[in-house]
């Protein structure tokens, strides 16, 4: 089993489930208006898989929670973070 790192331990524990609401991403021919969850770190930005959009899943603020409650991620790796824009 892998064990988080300590950055990764301190990058977990300021992440927040923040609620989007008509919140603006850029995209390659545009922008993406998204609602919802996602988790936002007060420094890096929005947790990212594919580098353009926040991540967010199927189970909305429940999945993000069980994310947060079983302590986070183990790694950032392969991870993106994501800022709106203006």
């Amino acid at each position: 089993m892998t064990k988080r790192t300590p950055e990764t331990i301190e990058i977990n524990d300021q992440l927040q489930i923040v609620r989007l609401q008509n919140t603006k991403f850029q995209e390659l021919n545009g922008i993406w208006l998204l609602d919802g969850y996602a988790l936002h770190h007060p420094e890096l930005g929005y947790v990212s898989f594919d580098g353009k959009k926040p991540f967010q899943p199927g189970g909305g603020k429940a999945t993000l929670q069980s994310v947060m409650d079983a302590g986070g991620f183990v790694s950032f790796e392969g991870m993106y973070w994501v800022k709106p824009i203006n």
